[in-house]
Parts: C-alpha cells; sequence; structure tokens
C-alpha cells in the first residue's frame, strides 16, 4: 500500500507531465485537484508546535553592520543579504523570489519592480515594486543595485537574479535558501528552521507594532479572505509597513496609525460593496 507522500509524490508528477504536453496550468491546479490532495497533505504535513520565531530586528542590526563592506563583499553574502531583505519587505515565499525577473527599465536609485507567480491554487502573477527605505543602511534598493551591478552581465535581460558560484549557474530555490541562511545564522539566529521563519518573523513585527491583520493580510498575501484588496486597494509591500518593518529602534506609538488603516481597510470594503452592487467591473493587478 502507497504511503500518504508516495501518493502525493505521483499526483505531482502526473500534473507535471500534463503541463509537460501542454495542458493549461489553470486545468489542472483548480478547486477538484486541491480537494483530491487533502488527504495525503493533512498526513505529510509538519506537525504544528507552540513555539516562538526569531527576532527580525537582530537580522536588520546585523545586515545595518555589513554595509560598511558592501563595496568588498563576497557575492554569497551580498546575495543574501539581498535576498533576506526582499524575503522580509515582501513576505514572499523564496520559490517565488528566485524565480522572478526583473523589469530592466525600472531600476533606479528610489525603486525597481520584480515579476514572479504564486503557484499556490487561486495563485497568478504578481508585481512587486520595491522602494527606497528611509534608512539606506538596511534599504532594499541599496543592497539589490549593488547585487545587480555583479549580477547584470549573466542576467540574460533581468531573467536570472540569483548565481550559483560553486556551480557556476543561475541559483535554485534551494540555493537562494542557503544564501539567505548564512546571513541569518552570522546574525545569531536559528538557522536550521525553514527559511519561512524569516516571513513569520516579518509578519509578526508588523502585528506586535498595532498594525490591524486585514492590512496585514493583504501587504502579505496571506489570506484568501482579504483577495479582493489585496487585488485592487492595497500595495503588496505597503510602504508604512515596510518602513515600520525595517525600523530597529524602540517601538513607536502606532494606535493612531493603526486606527487611520482600519477606516482605510473599512472604506475601501464599502466601495467594493457598493461596486459589486452596481455591476462595475474591477480590472487591475498586484502592484
Amino acid at each position: 500500500m502507497l504511503t500518504p507522500a508516495a501518493i502525493l509524490n505521483a499526483k505531482t508528477a502526473i500534473s507535471t507531465l500534463l503541463i509537460s504536453i501542454g495542458i493549461p496550468e489553470k486545468q489542472i491546479y483548480n478547486n477538484t485537484t486541491s480537494t483530491s490532495v487533502k488527504s495525503e497533505r493533512k498526513h505529510t504535513a509538519k506537525e504544528i508546535q507552540d513555539k516562538q520565531t526569531y527576532n527580525i530586528d537582530d537580522l536588520l542590526k546585523y545586515i545595518r553592520r555589513r554595509v560598511e563592506s558592501i563595496d568588498n563583499m563576497e557575492e554569497d553574502e551580498l546575495q543574501g543579504i539581498t535576498l533576506a531583505l526582499l524575503m522580509a519587505v515582501t513576505t514572499r515565499r523564496m520559490s517565488e523570489i528566485s524565480r522572478a525577473a526583473l523589469q530592466v527599465d525600472s531600476i533606479t536609485s528610489a525603486q525597481f519592480v520584480l515579476h514572479t507567480d504564486i503557484c499556490k491554487v487561486g495563485g497568478g502573477k504578481v508585481t512587486l515594486t520595491i522602494k527606497k527605505a528611509k534608512d539606506t543602511t538596511i534599504c532594499p534598493v541599496k543592497w539589490f543595485t549593488k547585487w545587480w551591478k555583479v549580477q547584470e552581465s549573466r542576467s540574460n535581460k533581468g531573467k536570472i537574479l540569483w548565481w550559483d558560484n560553486t556551480r557556476g549557474k543561475p541559483a535554485s530555490d534551494d540555493k537562494c535558501s542557503q544564501l539567505a541562511k548564512l546571513i541569518i545564522k552570522a546574525a545569531g539566529l536559528p538557522y536550521k528552521e525553514r527559511i519561512t521563519e524569516l516571513r513569520a518573523a516579518a509578519i509578526t513585527k508588523m502585528i506586535d507594532k498595532g498594525f490591524p491583520m486585514p492590512v496585514i493580510n493583504a501587504w502579505s498575501i496571506h489570506s484568501d479572505t482579504a483577495k479582493t484588496l489585496q487585488r485592487y486597494y492595497y500595495r503588496a509591500n505597503c510602504n508604512e509597513i515596510i518602513e515600520q518593518l525595517l525600523s530597529t529602534v524602540n517601538p513607536i506609538e502606532l494606535r493612531t496609525t493603526a486606527e487611520q488603516n482600519e477606516t482605510q481597510y473599512e472604506t475601501s470594503i464599502k466601495q467594493y460593496q457598493t461596486r459589486s452592487k452596481s455591476q462595475t467591473l474591477l480590472g487591475g493587478k498586484y502592484k
């Protein structure tokens, strides 16, 4: 009798085969196929444990110290810091960041644009606009721009952003995770945890800062219930959230800001409901 893991692997192999012969992904990944693997995923999922994630401020403080060496830094460290910062400010999965492509004409001293996609059921294409942070020592634009100068010549016009120096070829998802984990380890944090702990640490900090959950869900594209607002009303990398995320000084009072964000969320809900009643079609994409 096959184990749940073996069944799940077999279904994955069948899906891959169907894609390879030209069957559209939307016909393969849908609610029916999602339901069909629920049992196997339930039996192969890791046990949820009651534990705390690490403090992302410790990682940011380490990166701030390392900025002094940015001009003569080893490629792997420069790349690892860039990956860690991007994962923190966008809260995207490492696999989504590793396969992202740069919109080359978008890169300036103030911002750059990445295009990637979410492969989970119900996902889709995502455009991430990364903007300059006030603290230049941990600014993702500063670090990415420095890395881009190294990677540009082998990037195939922005399609290959990450590099495996050991093998001399584009970096895999696992390699990108390893590079980011090296930075987490250097910062004295538990690096043997899954790289998704970095996402959890970023989101946890913003919860502690007092941002309402609907706003955090929209920023992190983390909740199906907020999908409509994620798509039409909020930027995937909300500037206010990112500025607070990158701040490592003593916490400031954010009650007023949180109330304003909550009001904005409620207003957006009402606007959306009004438009739905009038059958107005909303169009757009993640920004």
